[in-house]
């Protein structure tokens, strides 16, 4: 099963993690004030952590910062794997079918 679910509202992009405690993060262009995020390589995309499912509350303990960090990174890891290469291998693979 797949760790992070991708959905689109408002024409923006979004991750939800599926396990607790369900980091939300937005795929974005620039992380303008971002608690946490992490870029794709060689792509003006930004994984900018949101929040959780349940609002703007954190659950603080002492690594907080650094398990949102690496989610954050996890999340951007997963959605280079499965939702740009995937998207790019077929534009590459229709395009040399047409010439």
């Amino acid at each position: 099963m797949n760790p992070f679910i991708h959905y689109t509202e408002d024409q923006r992009h979004y991750l939800l993690q599926r396990a607790q405690p369900h980091y939300l993060a937005e795929i974005t262009t620039y992380p303008e004030n971002a608690l946490c995020f992490a870029q794709l390589p060689g792509y003006s995309l930004f994984v900018v952590f949101k929040g959780t499912l349940s609002g703007h509350g954190l659950l603080l303990h002492r690594t907080w910062k650094e398990d949102i960090q690496q989610t954050t990174y996890s999340m951007m890891e997963w959605f280079l794997t499965h939702k740009i290469l995937p998207n790019e291998k077929n534009t590459a693979s229709s395009l040399s079918n047409i010439t």
